[in-house]
Formats: C-alpha cells, sequence, structure tokens
C-alpha cells in the first residue's frame, strides 16, 4: 500500500471520516468498472460500488495494512456482485436492443446469432460461472 494511503486509513481509523472521501475518489471509478463487467448493468454497477464503499467503511478496522487497498476493495466489491447475482437470481435477457447493438457492431448476421446464443447460454449460468467468463 502507498505510504499515503497508510496514512488516509489511519486517519480514518482515527476518526477523520472526510479522509475516506480520497479512498472513494482515487478508487470509484476502477471499481465502477469492474462492477460492471460482472454485472452488465450500470444502474446495479453503481448500486453495488456504493453498497462495497459503505462495507469497505464499516470493515475499514479489519484491513491488512501490508497488503494492497487496491485488491482488498476489488475483492469487496466482486463478494457484493456475486450477492447482488445471487439474491437477485440476475439473468439479462437478449433483448432487441442488444441484439441491435452487437448486429451494429459490423459483425456478420451468422456471426451475430452466434454471439446472442453464447450470450444466452452465460445468462444461463450461475452467477461465479458467469463472473469467470465476464472476467
Amino acid at each position: 500500500m502507498l505510504a499515503d494511503e497508510t496514512e488516509i486509513v489511519s486517519r480514518v481509523l482515527a476518526g477523520e471520516t472526510a479522509c475516506y472521501g480520497e479512498i472513494i475518489e482515487r478508487y470509484k471509478d476502477a471499481l465502477y468498472r469492474h462492477a460492471y463487467r460482472l454485472v452488465r448493468d450500470e444502474d446495479e454497477a453503481e448500486d453495488i460500488n456504493q453498497v462495497a464503499f459503505i462495507k469497505a467503511y464499516d470493515k475499514l478496522h479489519t484491513f491488512d495494512p501490508t497488503k494492497k487497498l487496491s485488491t482488498w476493495l476489488f475483492r469487496i466489491v466482486t463478494n457484493t456482485a456475486l450477492d447482488h447475482l445471487r439474491h437477485a437470481k440476475h439473468q439479462t435477457p437478449l433483448t432487441d436492443e442488444l441484439t441491435a447493438r452487437i448486429v451494429g457492431e459490423g459483425i456478420s448476421p451468422q456471426t451475430s446469432a452466434e454471439y446472442a446464443e453464447l450470450y444466452r447460454a452465460v445468462a444461463e449460468l450461475r452467477p461465479r460461472y458467469q463472473v469467470v467468463i465476464g472476467l
């Protein structure tokens, strides 16, 4: 962990809760992108990010400062996304909009149909297997 991250974490734990905003600003975009790759929905990714930052704040006292803060935060986002997928029994349906987007990428109808079939098959997998394929 970077020296300034150690200081920020220490300050938050000492009661300077406003310093937590620096952690959020530093990691929010990367964690959002990670959450989006896992759930494939912008709104859900944003919600997962918010929940993950709250969980991280609540559990900051358990963070091991000899490890990287980013790794710890990414694990929290991953676990939060998996929980969300499990509880929501999330399956992204193949919509006309998604099909149009796939076709609009300049690929052949044959390839587009194969992508659609693959997308449907992945959507039927258990959430933890969807995550592996999404990575």
